[in-house]
């Protein structure tokens, strides 16, 4: 459940193809196994290109501005550790 550099663009794809389907009425949010629900960007991935804004320099505000900007409730069924992209 570690964020790779294109990770982020396979959510946000995901977040608005799902968010703007007549047949999809809510999103829910869920981690793979059952440890953790995410747990921060994947520090092996050598294509990191550090592209985002902000201090950290990755692109989690798409992602938080897909969730907000989708006209569907969106769910996060949290298991585990919570951590990184201002899940701490």
């Amino acid at each position: 459940n570690a964020f790779r550099l294109g990770t982020y663009d396979e959510v946000i794809d995901a977040l608005l193809t799902a968010g703007w389907n007549r047949d999809i009425g809510v999103v829910v949010l869920q981690g793979a196994g059952g440890k953790a629900f995410g747990v921060g960007g994947d520090s092996g991935d050598k294509k990191d290109q550090r592209r985002g804004r902000g201090t950290i320099g990755v692109p989690v505000e798409g992602i938080h501005a897909a969730i907000r900007d989708i006209p569907k409730p969106v769910i996060a069924k949290v298991q585990g550790y919570a951590i990184g992209g201002g899940n701490v």
